[in-house]
């Protein structure tokens, strides 16, 4: 969707609502040209997956060996090749080329594909000796002798280890790109670009009329696109969404066939981090596993989960991979320690050492992203909690492979142990070592391409978690009078403290006539036994009030009084309030109030706070606000009866989680919740994880509060 507003040379914008709105569709971008799997494991020529009529024929010894999935072409350094009869891609034009390379020998130039014309290869993806480095080049000219354009590599290539090598061509920028395991590594300036007719070659270059550069190793992979490739995203090698429905196979959404298996002490549920999830009863039969290996541990690779801890009674074991004695690595909760842990032992042995990064926080009974990333470069292990790296640990022993992926447990002396009790969402592996945490990767879209039945579908990720309702209290009159039961199936109800009271709404100024929590703002709330939204994510939350009080009768020192809020250690996450302003001491005459939300960069006695206000509040006046955070643009927004009444920046260096209780009727603030107290009256709260839009904001107000009525 594309919004447009007006704004004047001075600045100033179109009033609210004067704006339009366009809705269009955005097509995808094209898929490979030609995708070569190499996974014939037999025989004398391989298939492209994207062209039934293309075909690369193998000579000169060119073999087949175990890939970095199923098979892969081997190549013995000498003249073994395979190669197409025709080109694959126009190389006057942009285009990109990937593979997976194994290299096993560097003492000499070693090419993984080109695509030749007359005298010289129109492009090269390549090893070159004497630099020690992986390149990407292209001669200037099909000639001999030409001159070259080289993107070079940052790094000498490991040996005996499966890389990720990727060229780009970009004609509109007059550039070469080399990108080496998913890294921007080199780039060169390139104007002359020329069409190189001949075929593709897959382990061999041409040079001066001559073919040269045999590959030695294997090569796995292979896909070519007639465009650019952007500087690819950190794709999982493994996805489970565990979503599917009861009795269905639990899918890999990456790699098509490969699903989980449950023991009896796993059960799906409906209530997950995102729809449904699995749940662990900490049985001896609790868990779920792979028949086979998701990741190569012996090499850089991540793994992610979202989890919430039933217990903290043992020690619970969430995500390993495990070979016959032991697991190549676990995350875990440790009741110990009392902290999340990523471990990776040095051997599959009983006497092996483990590495252990260990968190700096200690785990909650909430959801929590935990992503352990082993990074055989830097030579060290690191834990990220929620998003922030909490541990960075050396890690010296010799990576070694494991070969199944477990959930809800791992496996010491031979034995599986370590059964978790837990709920777990959202399990994603990549190979290779992540530099950030992407835990507010939206559920992926799955858009898989018809044309090619073994393709991996495309998986992208928003900034910002979906738009999701946490809870939603009606506030209607209940039966037993000092609770307030929740509208929303994951949420616990409220407990009536002091004098707050569920009332009929004798006036009907609310929305459904039924009724409100009444508040005396001396002592009343209501209070959930835990946190609500997560303040170190983007999240929204909206409520129906009416203030009965006037600031002229507040006592002194009284500055606010909140609506909703959600307590921290010392102070408040963030406050929905109304914020009192104007003459203060004996003269009281003109005080007046406003309508603020406010977000607080840490949890102090003098924290760092951002508001954004409203013009003045009329008191007795039935009003609908909402408060936004967006973390992805560091903006707080501010909706009142449905308008933004206005944005404010909240810059924060770091955000943090306000883990404490969500409350209605005041807010924590050094420590205290005195003269924070609303008089008033409250009706149907809200809270949802993300950013509500203006669309949203106005359905949601007019009483569309399950999300499924607002996206």
């Amino acid at each position: 969707m594309l919004y447009a507003a007006g704004v004047d040379a001075a600045g100033n914008w179109s009033q609210a609502g004067c704006s339009a709105v366009y809705t269009f569709n955005v097509k995808g971008a094209a898929p490979p040209v030609s995708h070569f799997l190499l996974d014939e494991n037999s025989g004398d020529s391989a298939h492209d997956a994207k062209n039934d009529g293309r075909t690369l024929t193998l000579a000169d010894g060119a073999g087949w060996a175990p890939g970095r999935m199923n098979s892969a072409l081997s190549l013995n350094g000498g003249t073994a090749h395979a190669a197409t009869t025709g080109p694959v891609v126009d190389t006057a034009k942009a285009f990109t080329v990937s593979a997976w390379a194994r290299l096993t020998d560097k003492s000499a130039d070693r090419t993984v594909v080109s695509q030749t014309g007359e005298r010289a290869a129109g492009f090269q993806l390549h090893y070159d000796a004497q630099a020690d480095r992986w390149m990407f080049s292209r001669p200037v000219t099909d000639a001999d002798s030409p001159a070259f354009a080289r993107a070079v590599g940052a790094h000498s290539p490991a040996v005996n280890a499966w890389t990720h090598l990727m060229g780009v061509h970009d004609p509109g920028k007059g550039q070469l790109r080399l990108y080496v395991n998913g890294r921007l590594e080199g780039w060169a300036s390139f104007t002359s670009p020329w069409n190189a007719t001949g075929g593709l070659q897959v382990g061999r270059t041409k040079h001066n009329g001559v073919f040269t550069g045999g590959f030695a190793g294997q090569i796995d992979n292979i896909r070519i696109w007639q465009r650019l490739v952007g500087e690819p995203a950190p794709v999982p090698e493994a996805y489970f969404q565990l979503n599917e429905a009861n009795g269905e196979p639990l899918r890999d959404l990456i790699y098509r066939g490969r699903t989980l298996t449950l023991g009896p002490g796993a059960a799906q549920i409906d209530d997950a981090r995102y729809g449904r999830g699995l749940s662990f009863d900490g049985g001896a039969d609790a868990h779920a596993t792979t028949s086979g290996e998701v990741v190569r541990t012996d090499q850089a690779f991540s793994a992610g989960i979202w989890v919430k801890l039933a217990d903290k009674n043992l020690t619970y074991s969430l995500l390993s991979q495990t070979g016959s004695r032991t697991s190549a690595f676990q995350l875990s909760y440790s009741k110990d320690d009392d902290r999340w842990v990523f471990g990776r032992h040095d051997s599959d042995s009983d006497d092996a050492t483990q590495t252990r990064a260990v968190s700096t926080s200690v785990p909650s009974l909430e959801w929590t992203h935990l992503l352990g990333v082993y990074d055989p470069v830097a030579r060290q292990i690191r834990l990220y909690v929620d998003g922030r790296l909490e541990s960075s640990v050396a890690y010296t022993g010799t990576p070694w492979h494991a070969e199944h992926l477990q959930i809800g447990r791992t496996k010491s002396e031979g034995r599986f142990q370590g059964n978790a009790k837990a709920r777990i969402d959202e399990v994603k592996l990549w190979d290779r070592a992540i530099d950030h945490d992407p835990y507010r990767t939206a559920p992926a879209t799955e858009t898989a391409d018809p044309s090619d039945p073994y393709g991996k579908p495309e998986v992208w990720k928003e900034a910002n978690s979906p738009v999701q309702l946490a809870a939603h209290w009606k506030l209607d009159p209940s039966e037993d009078g000092t609770t307030a039961p929740s509208e929303h199936g994951n949420t616990t109800p409220l407990t009536l403290q002091g004098g707050a009271a569920l009332l009929p709404d004798d006036l009907f100024w609310t929305q459904d006539g039924m009724g409100f929590l009444g508040l005396d703002g001396i002592d009343d709330q209501a209070v959930a036994s835990g946190p609500i939204a997560r303040t170190d994510r983007s999240f929204s939350v909206a409520a129906w009030v009416r203030v009965t009080g006037n600031p002229a009768s507040w006592p002194d020192g009284k500055n606010g009084a909140s609506v909703v809020s959600q307590d921290g250690e010392v102070g408040n996450g963030f406050s929905l309030w109304a914020e009192r302003y104007g003459p203060t001491g004996s003269d009281t005459s003109g005080e007046r109030f406003r309508w603020t939300f406010s977000t607080v960069g840490d949890d102090t006695m003098s924290p760092t706070v951002h508001r954004a206000r409203s013009e003045e509040v009329v008191q007795y006046e039935p009003v609908h606000l909402v408060g936004v955070y967006d973390m992805t643009e560091r903006r707080i927004m501010l909706y009142v009866n449905g308008q933004l009444a206005r944005s404010a920046q909240a810059p924060f260096t770091r955000a943090w989680a306000a883990l404490r209780q969500f409350r209605i009727g005041t807010a924590k603030n050094g420590g205290s919740f005195a003269n924070d107290f609303l008089p008033g009256q409250v009706d149907e709260v809200s809270v949802y994880a993300g950013v509500l839009t203006q669309p949203d904001v106005l359905k949601v107000g007019a009483g569309a509060y399950p999300i499924g009525t607002v996206h």
